[in-house]
């Protein structure tokens, strides 16, 4: 099983920085994405496994084009076996996330931090193809110049397992 510590690295590549934490959780534990200041998410993992019917979680974070402030996290968005389907408000952009694994139900229950990125504004809002099979690997790349603006997942209880979409919106 994985160590509970949460380990970043910190990569300089031709200019940019990411910030990789690597896996957040172990199986049927707490999961929390949280980029650091002034950063945002550029890329989201998951691997499945059946032996818990649950999730593993991993994330990178790249630098805001400008400040971010008015954070806040929501309440839990989904019920146990439910969709969840989210976006954050106006010129926000989604740049965290927390979950909570039931062992019963088999699922998570998600929560979402939202902020806004300063003198910028989300246009050309999409919500991509689903990014991961049921029981499979998620790999999500955030494209260069375009932000998370919210997520949309579904629960399968054959597979105890979730698909999972996000909106996408270019930060103008």
């Amino acid at each position: 099983m994985l160590s509970s510590a949460r380990v970043c690295l910190l990569v300089f590549v031709m200019g940019w920085t990411k910030v990789d934490c690597g896996f957040v959780n172990d199986y049927d534990k707490d999961a929390r994405l949280e980029c650091l200041t002034n950063s945002i998410l550029s890329y989201i993992g998951s691997i499945h496994e059946n032996k818990y019917e649950d999730r593993i979680w991993e994330f990178a974070c790249r630098p805001a084009p400008d400040t971010i402030s008015g954070c806040y996290w929501t309440n839990y968005l989904n019920q146990f076996d439910k969709p969840l389907d989210y976006k954050c408000r106006g010129n926000e952009v989604l740049n965290g996330m927390m979950s909570y694994h039931d062992n019963r139900c088999e699922d998570r229950r998600f929560m979402v931090q939202c902020g806004r990125v300063a003198n910028r504004s989300t246009r050309n809002c999409y919500q991509t193809f689903y990014v991961n099979d049921l029981d499979g690997v998620m790999t999500f790349s955030v494209p260069t110049g375009q932000v998370i603006k919210g997520v949309y997942s579904y629960h399968e209880n054959k597979k105890e397992d979730r698909r999972w979409r996000f909106y996408l919106c270019d930060l103008a």
